[in-house]
């Protein structure tokens, strides 16, 4: 898995990711969004889920894959392993693991609404790794 840290940024939650290819890029953008709305350290990996999206580009897919997750958790689930199998310009193909929401297990840390679109670029460094920041709607 790639890195991710916190950044500033006024009432919204921003995350700068990291990670040496694509496929690392998106499921680091999905651990470390979790990460913020939950305590995953005794999360269990008992249910999975397979995710298909497509989309304009690959900013685009991020975000719509980003809340497709969300709307998941929505609908009662956590996740905490992210296999994206397929991913190229516009489209993705994943499994995700994780298990429906046990608030005897975890606790919710921080509501996040949505994946924005701002300010966001997926673009390569000077290592070679892929790097996104992220901005939250909380």
């Amino acid at each position: 898995m790639g890195t991710y840290h916190l950044i500033d940024h006024t009432a919204d939650i921003g995350i700068f990711i990291e990670g040496k290819d694509l496929k690392d890029l998106f499921s680091t953008a999905a651990y470390a969004m979790f990460s913020q709305m939950f305590d995953l350290d005794k999360l269990e990996e008992k249910e999975k889920k397979k995710i298909e999206l497509e989309g304009a580009n690959l900013e685009d897919l991020l975000i719509r894959w980003l809340n497709e997750l969300l709307f998941l958790s929505d609908s009662g689930y956590i996740f905490k392993q992210f296999n994206i199998e397929i991913l190229q310009q516009n489209s993705l193909s994943a499994t995700v693991k994780g298990e429906k929401i046990d608030f005897q297990k975890t606790s919710l840390k921080q509501q996040i609404k949505a994946a924005t679109y701002h300010q966001l670029e997926i673009k390569k460094a000077d290592s070679g790794n892929l790097q996104a920041t992220i901005i939250f709607d909380v």
